[in-house]
């Protein structure tokens, strides 16, 4: 399937994903803080609110806010762990976080 030109004119970027190392993310407060990463030691420091629609999940398995937090310290002791966080730009959305151990 190819694109014409005035279709990709068309595109709108609505959310941004991040691959994170765990040490450059801070492990939130509440279910409803504002969670803050980086993409690189000495880049600058990103945020984005977290809601009660952001989706929390560990190795693929959906958990709570408090198994998700506990997963973040753990990676951020573990070797090969990584965090995808997905982001929607408008709103500063965190619309999902996944943490692989």
């Amino acid at each position: 399937m190819a694109l014409t030109a005035p279709a990709w004119a068309d595109l709108v970027q609505i959310s941004r994903a991040y691959e994170l190392e765990p040490g450059l993310v801070n492990v939130p407060v509440s279910p409803s803080s504002s969670m803050f990463f980086s993409n690189c030691k000495g880049c600058e420091t990103t945020s984005g609110q977290l809601n009660a629609q952001t989706r929390f999940s560990v190795n693929g398995k959906a958990v709570d806010f408090d198994e998700f937090c506990d997963a973040i310290r753990l990676a951020k002791r573990s070797k090969g762990s990584g965090i995808v966080l997905l982001r929607h730009l408008k709103s500063n959305a965190i619309v999902s976080v996944s943490v692989s151990l």
